[in-house]
């Protein structure tokens, strides 16, 4: 008596899980209505700022600068990349990355139909549909060339491996509301190593700025949102570190010593093409 009562305990609470999972699941009604990622400009023109921690020990004043680079996509080939700065650190930079990969994947995206908070608890409705996103994988170098505030001459090249992704995907719902995925906009990120060449302090010997060679490496991420649009919102950061070879210590003993690498930018996309 008590097993035929506990089965139709659970049969009847299957039967209410199932029936409203069901009425869920057809209260979203949806149709993706974009989900074209070569809608990407392959001309983008970015002026932003950039603020990063003092590359050496000299006083260079404070570290800031405004920036304007260009970066090229040649389809299914190589992107290239350009760029002028002016501020603390006056001078060019320039860059590629050859495309090992250049795929458009289809992948489950997140729409988010709204949220919800009750006490402590914050509940969000969303789906989950396949969209196309443009995937690109390959090795990059890039460098940087020019004066350091009162450093006088900078140098230094990054190498290592470059991951582009961008995706362009919107839904409509039964109500005619239109939203956009999660995934929307522009990703890049590097893993690469550093080398730079940088005058650090001055020789007590002969008051002279003297100069180290640093060997590190550094995480770089940035990106765009809406990169389809004319104008969209452009950000980025670097973290790393670098350990700089030949620093005076003591007057004429020469060790070596950890500079943290961090920097970040923020700025607008001019995208064009």
């Amino acid at each position: 008596m008590k097993s035929t009562l506990k089965n139709k305990v659970v049969r009847a609470f299957l039967i209410v899980f199932i029936s409203i999972n069901y009425c869920n699941s057809q209260i979203i009604s949806y149709t993706i209505t974009d989900t074209d990622p070569s809608k990407f400009r392959n001309l983008n023109i970015r002026p932003y700022f950039s603020f990063n921690i003092p590359q050496t020990q000299l006083d260079i004043g404070l570290p800031i600068n405004l920036n304007v680079d260009g970066q090229y996509w040649f389809p299914k080939f190589l992107d290239v990349r350009a760029g002028i700065c002016l501020g603390t650190f006056k001078g060019f930079t320039g860059g590629a990355t050859y495309h090992l990969s250049d795929k458009v994947k289809i992948k489950n995206s997140k729409f988010v139909l709204g949220s919800s908070t009750r006490g402590r608890t914050t509940t969000t409705r969303y789906f989950k549909a396949p969209t196309t996103s443009k995937v690109i994988f390959g090795p990059c170098a890039d460098f940087a060339l020019g004066k350091l505030g009162t450093a006088g001459f900078f140098t230094e090249v990054d190498f290592g491996l470059n991951w582009q992704a961008y995706t362009r995907a919107y839904a409509t719902l039964q109500n005619g509301s239109y939203i956009k995925s999660g995934r929307n906009g522009w990703v890049d990120l590097k893993i690469q190593a550093v080398i730079r060449s940088v005058n650090w302090g001055y020789s007590v010997l002969n008051e002279t700025p003297y100069r180290v060679l640093g060997v590190g490496g550094q995480l770089n991420l940035s990106g765009s949102a809406r990169p389809w649009k004319g104008v969209t919102f452009y950000g980025g950061i670097a973290m790393g570190a670098a350990k700089m070879l030949g620093v005076i210590q003591s007057g004429i003993t020469k060790e070596s010593t950890i500079q943290p690498i961090l920097s970040f930018g923020i700025g607008a996309s001019i995208n064009l093409l």
